[in-house]
C-alpha cells in the first residue's frame, strides 16, 4: 500500500485544500517568499535589507545599496515534490530602489505564482518605507479550479543609534476570488521586529508576526561575518517548532547564500540564492 502523501500527491485535486492552508496562506507563504537570507536566520525579515527586502519588509530597499540581479530556488517540507524558484531585479531610482520579483512554485498538476513589485525609499537620514504589491494566482491543471489574490505589503524601518534597527511591517489581502465555493479567507498579518549589532559584524534578530486570527509567531536569529568573504547565520522560530542554520559566500560583486531549515512537524527544507550587484 502507497503512503498517505503519495497517495494523495496523484490526487492533485485533494491535495489542493490542505496545500493551500498550510503552506500558501498569507502568513506562511511570507517566510518563503522572503528568500534564503531570511530563511538563514528563521525567516526573519522585518529589519532586513537587499533581495530579502523585496517579498519581505519594503522598507529595507530604501537605503544606500548596489542594483542587483538574485536567482534562488527551495525545496518545502511538506512533500519532496514541490519546488520554488524565484528571480528578482532591483534598481536604484530616487532616494531609493524599485525592484521586482517573480516566484513560482509547483508539483505535478498543481502550480503557484507571484508577481511582486516593491520600492523603498528613504525619508530621513535615519527612516526608510516602503510598499509593495503582489498579485498571485493558484491553479490546478486540467481541472477548472483557480484562486487569485492582490495583496498590499509596506513597512517602515527606523535606524537608532549605529547599532539598533527596529521595524514595523504589514501584509493585506486587497481583493480575492476563487472559482470553487469555499469559506477559505485570507487574513492579513502584521510583523515587528528589531535587530542589534554587538561586538563586530554581529547581528541579533528578533520578531513577532500576528495574523488577522490572533496567532503570534515569535522568531529569533543570530548572523556574524567571522571575515569579508564568509557569513554564517542561525534561527529559531515558534508555532510550529522550528530551526535553521546558513552560511553565505561573497567574491567582489558575487554571492551564493546557503540555508537549511528544520520544521519539527514536516522536516528538513534547503535553500540556494544567488547574487549579482552591478
Amino acid at each position: 500500500m502507497s503512503p498517505p502523501f503519495t497517495m494523495v500527491i496523484r490526487r492533485p485535486g485533494a491535495l489542493f485544500p490542505v496545500f493551500f492552508l498550510l503552506v500558501f496562506n498569507l502568513a506562511g507563504a511570507q517566510s518563503f517568499q522572503a528568500g534564503p537570507q531570511s530563511a538563514g536566520v528563521g525567516g526573519c525579515y522585518a529589519t532586513r535589507s537587499g533581495a530579502t527586502a523585496i517579498a519581505g519588509n519594503q522598507a529595507g530597499l530604501g537605503w544606500d545599496g548596489e542594483r542587483l540581479v538574485m536567482a534562488e530556488c527551495s525545496m518545502p517540507f511538506l512533500v519532496r515534490e514541490l519546488g520554488i524558484a524565484g528571480i528578482s531585479l532591483s534598481l536604484p531610482l530616487y532616494h531609493g530602489h524599485i525592484a521586482g520579483k517573480f516566484i513560482s512554485a509547483a508539483i505535478p498538476g498543481y502550480h503557484d505564482h507571484s508577481l511582486w513589485l516593491s520600492y523603498g525609499l528613504r525619508i530621513h537620514q535615519h527612516i526608510s518605507a516602503g510598499a509593495g504589491l503582489c498579485s498571485n494566482l493558484i491553479g490546478i491543471r486540467d481541472r477548472l479550479i483557480h484562486h487569485y489574490r492582490v495583496s498590499f505589503a509596506g513597512g517602515l524601518q527606523v535606524k537608532t543609534g549605529e547599532r539598533l534597527i527596529m521595524a514595523g511591517h504589514i501584509l493585506y489581502p486587497l481583493q480575492y476570488s476563487s472559482s470553487e465555493r469555499s469559506e477559505v479567507r485570507l487574513a492579513g498579518q502584521i510583523a515587528l521586529g528589531c535587530s542589534y549589532e554587538f561586538f563586530e559584524n554581529n547581528l541579533l534578530h528578533a520578531e513577532c508576526r500576528v495574523d488577522g486570527n490572533g496567532h503570534p509567531l515569535f522568531i529569533a536569529g543570530i548572523e556574524s561575518a567571522p571575515g569579508e568573504l564568509v557569513t554564517l547565520s542561525a534561527g529559531i522560530s515558534s508555532n510550529p517548532l522550528g530551526f535553521s542554520f546558513g552560511t553565505g559566500f561573497r567574491l567582489t560583486h558575487c554571492a551564493v547564500v546557503l540555508a537549511f531549515r528544520q520544521v519539527m512537524k514536516y522536516g528538513l527544507t534547503s535553500s540556494i540564492g544567488l547574487e549579482y550587484e552591478f
